[in-house]
């Protein structure tokens, strides 16, 4: 069965959209697709999705596909390698902003995308995520948003379309995608980051929007990740179109009220129970098959 969800940009919307951010996209780099292609992928860890790729001269690079990074990011050692010319600046990462620096590469590759003198955020990949030590760089929404990709979990490819002139408005270029849930009849707003390996709910936000809300705890605190909070389950969360039930983490206090304004966490791929999911940037919608 096909679940579908309706995106559209703005900051207004309450659907699966855009939220602007600050940053540079690839329009003004030299962006090559050669058509459709479908790769094979390795789920690290059981949910980042990490394909090959090259980064100029230096060649079989893992990157991991994250929609929840507005930019991409090359991790240092690359950035070493090709000698590239760096400056100072700061990033946020999740809940928190980071130093890092902002550099321009002289060509990325991966499936059938080519793209040419990218600005990308370098810093050491493991201070941004625990989880992505292993990868040499993360494919952000200003390189994903060129074209509709769908990711096969059962077949293990992601298949990337051709590029289109639709396949995403000008103001996504540098932008985090949201969706809107319902928990006990209240929407609230998630970043679709297929970054994370479970859902994160901001307590402080959800609890402010919804301060009897209805859980189960599943256990007491863990940490998953740089994420330390409760597993709860939500057995009447409606993701889509029906209640599906959710469980995530609920964690305490980040992040400070000037990040990430009207956003109320993070929600997981895994959340959705798919085999197959579709981000359709052409026609403005998330699809997914359970």
């Amino acid at each position: 069965m096909y679940l579908v969800v309706t995106l559209s940009s703005g900051r207004a919307d309450l659907g699966f959209g855009a939220e602007a951010a600050d940053g540079q996209a690839p329009s003004k780099s030299l962006v090559s697709l050669l058509g459709s292609e479908s790769i094979p992928f390795e789920l690290s860890a059981g949910f980042l999705i990490v394909v090959k790729g090259r980064i100029g001269p230096v060649r079989d690079l893992r990157f991991a596909l994250d929609t929840g990074t507005r930019l991409t990011v090359v991790d240092r050692k690359i950035a070493k390698k090709l000698r590239l010319q760096r400056h100072g600046e700061r990033v946020f990462a999740f809940d928190r902003i980071l130093a890092a620096e902002s550099a321009v590469i002289p060509d990325i590759e991966f499936a059938s995308r080519h793209v040419a003198n990218l600005p990308v955020t370098v810093m050491d990949l493991a201070q941004y995520s625990e989880l992505a030590h292993n990868v040499d760089a993360l494919i952000g929404l200003d390189l994903l948003r060129l074209s509709s990709f769908t990711i096969d979990f059962e077949a293990g490819k992601v298949s990337f379309g051709p590029l289109e002139e639709r396949a995403a408005p000008p103001e996504m270029a540098a932008s985090v995608l949201c969706l809107s849930i319902e928990l006990d009849h209240q929407p609230v707003r998630l970043i679709i980051d297929t970054g994370v390996e479970t859902t994160i709910l901001f307590q402080d936000r959800i609890l402010k929007k919804i301060p009897r809300l209805r859980f189960t705890e599943v256990s007491g605190y863990v940490r998953i990740g740089r994420f330390r909070g409760k597993k709860v389950s939500l057995p009447e969360a409606v993701v889509g179109p029906k209640a599906t039930g959710l469980t995530a983490l609920l964690v305490e206090g980040p992040p400070s009220r000037e990040l990430l304004p009207g956003v109320d966490g993070y929600l997981a791929l895994e959340s959705l129970k798919a085999r197959r999911v579709e981000f359709d940037f052409a026609n403005l919608r998330l699809r997914w098959e359970n």
